[in-house]
């Protein structure tokens, strides 16, 4: 059981309030759309939601790298799904970018499962759905808030950490300088509109 489903996940008073400050989300992908991805994490970055993308993680930056000297392929790939886990474990929000490229992904449905609550409609799972598309081929994304521009993005970014404000009482949550981030991975295109 992932520990954000267990009772006291955030509360004041559990044994693990103090690790979860601010809502965090996953952006859940595949590996072509990462400029997406890049612009979907400037957004959550700018409104103040920390952020957990894979291509952004150093971890996993160095196991693609450096770390592929020191592993076999299949250590390898368990470790990406190690790394992959504890981020999903340590997430409160997931959002999935839905192109034509999502089809046949094993792993956007998993990640958008473990992140979304158990209540039949969640507005901690979204999913953002590109224009080309119209519609998503997955239902069941459809169980979470749909997003098809970046001010419905925005708008989702901001109920939500209005209600974790609400919640939990955090009113200032980015862990990560806005600077920072933007020095380093710049400003992604803008997604596409419809």
């Amino acid at each position: 059981m992932a520990l954000r489903r267990t009772a006291n996940w955030g509360s004041q008073n559990g044994g693990i309030a103090s690790a979860v400050v601010c809502p965090r989300l996953f952006i859940s992908h595949r590996q072509v759309d990462y400029p997406l991805a890049l612009r979907i994490a400037r957004l959550a970055i700018d409104e103040g939601i920390e952020i957990w993308l894979d291509v952004t993680d150093p971890t996993l930056t160095w196991l693609n790298t450096v770390g592929r000297k020191c592993f076999t392929r299949r250590q390898e790939q368990l470790l990406t799904a190690v790394i992959i886990e504890m981020a999903l474990l340590h997430s409160s929000h997931v959002i999935v970018i839905m192109t034509g490229n999502t089809i046949g992904s094993g792993w956007i449905g998993y990640e958008y499962d473990r992140i979304k609550d158990s209540s039949l409609y969640s507005l901690q799972a979204s999913c953002w759905i590109h224009p080309s598309l119209g519609a998503t081929p997955w239902e069941y994304l459809l169980l979470g808030v749909s997003t098809c521009d970046e001010n419905s993005i925005k708008r989702w970014f901001r109920d939500e950490l209005a209600a974790w404000s609400r919640k939990y009482g955090s009113t200032s949550c980015l862990g990560v300088a806005k600077s920072d981030w933007h020095q380093e991975w710049g400003d992604p295109p803008l997604l596409p509109k419809s």
